[in-house]
């Protein structure tokens, strides 16, 4: 395996959003036809990837100052801001090799600094690829 470069990094937004905080409630009603909305908190997303792969450093784009204890609780570093904060989001893409982003795919601004940060890890940074955006909103 000499050569291949480790995933390790992650950038999360929106993890305790609607989709961050709450997607797996889909799978669970599909799964039993039942809904049970308080068997899953906040950062439901953000937890099973910290169950599956507790190798990563993740670190998490809260908006929500009320959220920010429970993500931290978690052993994630929390970065408040919100869709808007592109230099704060496009120097956390750049540091991370993996970007997930649960918030709004519809958002120009977001989407473009989540690009500009790719870019730049890339092509400034001369990192290789993969560096991976994962949209899942």
């Amino acid at each position: 395996m000499g050569g291949q470069k480790t995933l390790s990094t992650v950038f999360y937004i929106s993890a305790t959003g609607h989709i961050g905080g709450q997607w797996p409630l889909f799978h669970e009603f599909r799964r039993t036809q039942r809904l049970n909305l308080l068997s899953w908190p906040l950062g439901a997303v953000l937890a099973e990837l910290i169950k599956t792969y507790p190798e990563l450093k993740i670190t998490a784009l809260v908006r929500n100052p009320s959220h920010i204890e429970a993500v931290r609780n978690l052993g994630i570093e929390v970065v408040r801001g919100n869709f808007s904060d592109t230099d704060l989001t496009s120097s956390h893409v750049r540091a991370a090799d993996i970007t997930v982003n649960s918030g709004d795919s519809h958002s120009a601004v977001l989407n473009e600094a989540i690009l500009a940060g790719q870019k730049a890890r890339v092509i400034d940074d001369g990192k290789p690829q993969p560096s991976f955006s994962i949209r899942v909103g």
